[in-house]
């Protein structure tokens, strides 16, 4: 009997070495392709793009946060402006451009460097180059391959971008309800707040963070119609990790890729959370452990993914740079302990709570900018914060009654995924406050859905006790 278990565990533990690898060549030739029509470009046509669009005020000089909040950029104008560079620059070389990203290397802000180099002309377009390699930069490869490749202007591509968040997200919504029937209800609630609330008409026609965004939730809709999550492991092991490999390809560090595990928390419960209301009794295996478990493996094998993006960025740069492959580690596990706990001011000073909390405040309306008035924002936020003080008093009634509310489990690891983010990465929010803030939107957002599964399972308890015994109830 133990031969056997131990023989299982080893077939499957092959069998997600077999999925990571494939998912491994399909990522990098995922990243080849995308490099080789990348060096096809023609980089004075972009250059010629960002002059018009510097023209035409679609890029502008940094006016301050207060004015950036009212202007029709939203709040990615600094994030773009480092896309452009990098789509502008380049090294000549297919491999060593693949692995290798390049901005102007001038203390000032990216925005600002472009309005003065190719608008102003205050600074001279020999102005040194600085290699930015610890991130893919895949919104940069995708821009200069829109700018470059079609007729597209910066102005026509950014409305793209924002046509297809907005499409993104509508098309999660539609494959969620279509794969998981009637208890997609229940998560009406975390989609309507996305759609007010996270920053969408700011943020949805950025070309540095959209692109994330709607590859992540056009992947996570192809897994709900195609029900990955009942694949074999070896297959679940090849869609995960190329799931997570496309997060490190195009991620920049403001919080989408939370987001997208948030939602596919989701989507790993939803089976749960129809048994919990009756509406599925396909799931057999309907207990805390077992979607703790679901949870953990498959957002293990996303993490492993997104891992192996990291070493091939570093490996690939070390080989091109001709620089030691262990220093070149160093330095970017070096960048990524300066996010945690570097200053935000200085190299001494040590980020704190308190540090975190007042840019969070301060922010809070961005993400519903357009859609929301901050004092209707406020509102949202209590009615949400209440929202789970209620669906943990109807989870606990549920408890009371015998029924295990096992997709709660679900909902708060998904939620515990938003204070994890910012107390982990503590000096990031707390300097971009104004970008990761629509985190809480989400985490307020599953609240909502919890207590609405709660309330509708509390009351299909009632209603089935009721009718298995008529003469118990009460009028």
């Amino acid at each position: 009997m133990k031969n056997a278990t131990h023989n299982g565990k080893m077939t499957k533990f092959f069998a997600v070495l077999q999925g990571v690898a494939i998912s491994t060549v399909i990522f990098i030739s995922a990243v080849f392709v995308m490099a080789t029509i990348s060096a096809k470009v023609d980089k004075l046509v972009v250059q010629n793009k960002v002059v018009d669009a510097i023209r035409d005020s679609e890029i502008q000089s940094f006016g301050g946060w207060d004015n950036l909040i009212n202007d029709q950029h939203g709040l990615d104008a600094c994030g773009d402006s480092f896309v452009l560079q990098a789509a502008i620059l380049d090294h000549g070389r297919m491999w060593t451009d693949m692995f290798d990203t390049l901005i102007y290397d001038v203390r000032a802000l990216p925005c600002d460097v472009l309005v003065d180099i190719f608008g102003r002309h205050t600074i001279g377009p020999s102005v040194d180059i600085y290699s930015y390699h610890r991130y893919w930069w895949g919104s940069a490869v995708m821009a200069r391959i829109a700018l470059g490749m079609t007729e597209l202007s910066l102005k026509t591509y950014r409305s793209l971008m924002m046509m297809l968040s907005w499409l993104a997200l509508l098309l999660f919504v539609a494959a969620f309800v279509v794969a998981y029937g009637p208890v997609s209800v229940s998560f009406f609630p975390l989609f309507i707040s996305l759609g007010i609330g996270y920053g969408l008409l700011v943020m949805g026609q950025s070309i540095i963070h959209a692109p994330e965004f709607i590859v992540g939730l056009l992947l996570l809709s192809a897994y709900c119609v195609g029900k990955v999550q009942q694949c074999s492991v070896r297959v679940r092991a090849i869609l995960y990790s190329v799931l997570g490999g496309a997060f490190v390809y195009f991620d920049s560090f403001d919080g989408t890729v939370v987001l997208i595990a948030i939602l596919l928390c989701c989507q790993l419960s939803a089976p749960y959370a129809a048994r919990l209301l009756n509406l599925n009794n396909a799931q057999t295996a309907y207990s805390y452990g077992a979607l703790a478990r679901e949870i953990v493996i498959n957002c293990s094998l996303v993490l492993i993914g997104g891992c192996i993006a990291i070493v091939v960025r570093i490996l690939g740069y070390s080989t091109v740079s001709h620089a030691n492959a262990l220093e070149v580690a160093t330095d970017w596990a070096s960048k990524l302990s300066n996010r945690v706990s570097g200053g935000p001011l200085s190299e001494v000073e040590q980020p704190s709570l308190r540090m975190l909390v007042w840019p969070l405040r301060h922010s809070r309306h961005y993400p519903f900018h357009g859609v929301l008035s901050e004092s209707t924002v406020d509102i949202f936020y209590v009615l949400s914060f209440a929202a789970w003080a209620i669906a943990m008093l109807l989870c606990w009634k549920l408890h009371r009654k015998g029924v295990s509310p096992v997709p709660a489990l679900g909902i708060v690891m998904a939620a515990a995924l938003v204070p994890a983010w910012f107390l982990v990465f503590y000096q990031l929010n707390i300097v971009h406050a104004y970008l990761t803030v629509r985190l809480v939107t989400p985490f307020c957002g599953l609240g909502m859905s919890l207590a609405v599964l709660a309330g509708w399972a509390l009351v299909r308890t009632h209603s089935s006790r009721g009718q298995e015994n008529p003469a118990s109830m009460r009028f």
